[in-house]
């Protein structure tokens, strides 16, 4: 599944021994893992995480917090 949008905001996510991008997609509502920076949600996006769909994080870095990087 290839998703396009025009007007999505991407940030970096940061943890200790990796980065992943946070998507927002304002005009889905998703179940997964997400982030929430100024009150919009970005949900976690890691293309070497095999087969995984937007908001799967792995069990290793669900409880963490990772540092924000603005990329928009």
């Amino acid at each position: 599944l290839i998703l396009t949008f025009s007007q999505s905001k991407v940030i970096g996510l940061q943890y200790s021994d990796h980065a992943a991008l946070g998507v927002n997609i304002d005009s889905f509502q998703l179940n997964g893992a997400f982030v929430e920076v100024d009150g919009l949600k970005y949900y976690y996006c890691d293309p070497t995480f095999k087969d995984a769909n937007l908001g799967m994080i792995p069990d290793k870095y669900r409880e963490a917090k990772p540092g924000i990087i603005f990329i928009y």
